[in-house]
């Protein structure tokens, strides 16, 4: 299962996460920075990719949450700001054993809401 990180995450994350074998990509490697997401989105989820982002707006978004519906996309979105890079390694590490269990076992679409501190919860 391939995790798609969006603009709203560095790709120096997900060079990280490469180095240790995880099976991870970067929307920069597949489209140029200022790809609206309508572009991206349906190829993601032919693909059957899970979204990673930090996208907080999502939840009042009506249009972008029935995007992810459409193009059968599951998304995990962490609900954190201000937090420097140091803060962004030490987030994602803790939570990625929980992420990819929740990916494996949830069908697409859906859309988790990744916390600091806290249960993982599913919004759709």
């Amino acid at each position: 299962m391939t995790f798609f990180f969006d603009n709203n995450l560095s790709p120096r994350l997900v060079d990280g996460l490469k180095a240790f074998g995880e099976d991870v990509t970067h929307l920069r490697t597949h489209f140029p920075g200022a790809t609206e997401d309508s572009q991206w989105l349906p190829g993601i989820g032919k693909k059957g990719w899970v979204l990673i982002t930090a996208d907080k707006k999502i939840k009042r978004k009506p249009h972008e949450r029935q995007a992810l519906k459409s193009n059968k996309v599951g998304a995990f979105v962490f609900s954190v700001t201000g937090m420097n890079h140091c803060g962004w390694i030490r987030l994602v590490v803790r939570r990625w054993s929980e992420i990819k269990e929740f990916a494996s076992r949830t069908p697409p679409p859906y859309i988790y809401r990744v916390p600091i501190k806290g249960k993982i919860r599913q919004l759709i």
